[in-house]
């Protein structure tokens, strides 16, 4: 299947447990609607998402889209709605960072659920070339840089020789946060820190 040249809502209402492979999302507009700025947003998926197969797994993403959108945005609650799958999929970037800026989810906004892409196609040929299945990304990146989710497990502590720290987008931690004295954290607006299964120490 083709969507081309136009601004696409999934809308997936009803009972089913949808399944959405091989599809072709190629050129389309970006949505102009703040609350879902991206050319294929996520909406209305069945309840029976939350323990059935729904998929986006093996699609092409092939968009270019304007600074602050987003190829794919996800507009349902991680409360109603298990992870989307949409692994094996090409997104027209083979960098893994510049492929999380392309997604708005649960990384963006701790009530949404999450997207997960790995591993990803790295050419937009199905047999081609794919990435790891485990994350270059960690929660502490270069340039004091906090994103995403601090794994169950992992210990990070933010000392004095690094700060200040940066926030990019809203934090969860579901491991083992330490904040030394004398060190700042930069939040961006609307940004927040959600301790879901870990621990957050300041000292």
């Amino acid at each position: 299947n083709i969507s081309a040249g136009t601004i696409f809502d999934l809308n997936l209402g009803g009972s089913a447990s949808p399944v959405n492979i091989a599809n072709l999302f190629q050129s389309n507009l970006e949505a102009t609607s703040s609350s879902c700025p991206s050319a294929l947003c996520i909406t209305n998926w069945p309840s029976s998402c939350g323990t059935g197969p729904c998929t986006l797994a093996g699609n092409i993403f092939n968009f270019s889209a304007p600074e602050g959108q987003y190829h794919l945005a996800v507009k349902e609650s991680a409360n109603s709605l298990g992870a989307i799958d949409a692994t094996l999929s090409y997104w027209g970037v083979s960098d893994e960072a510049n492929l999380t800026d392309a997604i708005y989810d649960g990384r963006d906004g701790i009530e949404l659920t999450t997207v997960i892409y790995l591993p990803y196609l790295l050419t937009d040929d199905p047999e081609g070339e794919k990435s790891p299945n485990e994350t270059s990304l960690g929660f502490l990146r270069s340039g004091s840089i906090l994103n995403g989710i601090l794994l169950e497990g992992e210990h990070v502590t933010l000392d004095e020789a690094g700060s200040p720290y940066k926030s990019d987008g809203s934090l969860i931690i579901d491991g083992y946060l330490e904040i030394l004295p004398n060190v700042t954290v930069q939040m961006d607006d609307g940004s927040s820190i959600l301790v879901r299964k870990g621990q957050f120490r300041a000292v």
